[in-house]
């Protein structure tokens, strides 16, 4: 295996500068922290659009390692880890239909 095999998806856009976020969020209703399990969730834009993608586990060990890499936004049920000013890139190169869609959601 080759040594860009080996990196994970996360370790490659890092490397590339390339902007994105992380989503966390609680896969169902949160009644108590012990219940219900995370969602890890890549957020980034292709082509002027928002898009996911699920985060593999060994992506999820090495975000938890570098998150010094991060700005962490808290929000209502989740945490956003945002690399390289995304929110920033987002407002500048998405369509404005995206920017709607995450303004009313």
């Amino acid at each position: 295996m080759s040594e860009a095999e080996e990196k994970t998806r996360i370790e490659r856009l890092i490397e590339d500068g390339t902007p994105f976020a992380v989503a966390r969020y609680f896969s169902t209703f949160k009644v108590s922290r012990s219940e219900g399990g995370h969602v890890y969730k890549y957020l980034f834009l292709r082509k002027g659009l928002l898009k996911e993608i699920g985060v593999e586990p060994e992506s999820l060990e090495y975000l938890k390692k570098n998150l010094k890499l991060f700005k962490v936004v808290i929000l209502d049920g989740g945490k956003v880890y945002d690399f390289n000013n995304f929110r920033g890139y987002f407002r500048s190169n998405a369509t404005r239909n995206e920017i709607k869609k995450i303004k009313m959601g």
